[in-house]
């Protein structure tokens, strides 16, 4: 399967779109099943305190909802235990029920142990939104709400399932490929692309859509091909 694999990508590769700058580096929630256990209103702001356990340029965070319109991404500084200022801000919409998110114009550095506030918004209407399963490897957020941009004080702080939101944040100071991180670009890399692939880990959405296609596989053969510096 893995020597096909790479016969077809070497074949196919000057089709390849251009390749993700950007590197899965950690998540939450996000290996624990999900379910949809409830609505959540759109217009308002939901905060969740998210605590970094790596040193890394935030390049992207990726939310897992239904289909949602003018949705809006923030990073925001803690403040007295709540929700501060605004540090990084993307919008994004998408049709469709999976991850979703879009890049900061400029990456953020965090470092292993910094809290954070990070929040997600719909302006255009309610959506479904997914929670991870009551599961001792669960995280539960802290979490706060309030009307977008209402100026009014945060509600909260809240306990139970919308704090198990599942998260994911990308790095683009990394080489995509290599995956194996050990400095060299080899077949090895290829080999280590094909296990996450086959295991659905999103680490092999190269092209950062979301799903796991044909695609990505000619997104990692020119992250090859184009080297690391």
């Amino acid at each position: 399967m893995q020597t096909r694999t790479l016969t077809a990508l070497a074949v196919l590769a000057s089709i390849a779109g251009a390749a993700s700058a950007q590197t899965f580096v950690e998540g939450v929630n996000h290996e624990i099943p999900l379910e949809t256990t409830w609505t959540a209103t759109g217009g308002h702001e939901q905060a969740f305190l998210w605590t970094a356990q790596n040193d890394f340029d935030m390049a992207q965070m990726l939310w897992h909802t239904s289909a949602v319109a003018d949705a809006v991404i923030r990073l925001r500084e803690v403040d007295g235990g709540q929700p501060g200022d605004i540090i990084r801000e993307v919008s994004f919409s998408t049709t469709e029920t999976g991850w979703g998110g879009a890049l900061f114009d400029i990456p953020w550095s965090v470092s292993a142990g910094e809290q954070y506030f990070v929040t997600f918004a719909s302006l255009a209407g309610d959506y479904r939104d997914f929670v991870a399963v009551a599961h001792p490897d669960a995280v539960q957020m802290q979490y706060f709400w309030q009307p977008f941009d209402s100026g009014a004080s945060w509600n909260g702080p809240f306990s139970g399932a919308p704090g198990r939101r599942p998260i994911m944040f990308y790095s683009a100071d990394a080489c995509y490929a290599d995956l194996d991180g050990d400095g060299e670009l080899t077949i090895f890399d290829f080999l280590e692309f094909q296990n996450l692939f086959d295991a659905g880990d999103l680490a092999a959405d190269c092209d950062d859509d979301g799903d796991l296609t044909l695609f990505d596989f000619l997104c990692f053969q020119n992250a090859f091909d184009a080297g690391c510096e």
